[in-house]
C-alpha cells in the first residue's frame, strides 16, 4: 500500500507504524528525529529518520512525485 508523508507522520506521532523485517515479523519504529524536507528547483525531497529497537537506524524517503523509495515494507497498525 502506497503511504503519504502526512498517513507516515500521524503513525509515527499515534505510535502505530510498523516496518517488516527480514524475517518477515513486524516491528514497532519510532521517530529518531526531525522530517527534513528539501525543496529546489528541480527536486522535491522528504525523508523521516527512524529507529527500530536499541540499535538500527534508517530513514523513509519520498521522491517528488510523492513515491515512497526506501525499500522497507510498512504498515500502519496492523494494516495488511
Amino acid at each position: 500500500m502506497k503511504y503519504t508523508v502526512t498517513q507516515i507522520e500521524t503513525a509515527l506521532d499515534k505510535g502505530s507504524l510498523e516496518v517488516q523485517g527480514q524475517s518477515g515479523k513486524f516491528y514497532s519504529v519510532r521517530r529518531n528525529g526531525m522530517t527534513k524536507r528539501w525543496k529546489s528547483r528541480y527536486d522535491y525531497r522528504v525523508r523521516i529518520p527512524v529507529k527500530v529497537g536499541f540499535s538500527e537506524c534508517f530513514a523513509l524517503e519520498w521522491n517528488k512525485d510523492g513515491i515512497y523509495t526506501s525499500g522497507e515494507t510498512l504498515r500502519i497498525n496492523g494494516e495488511a
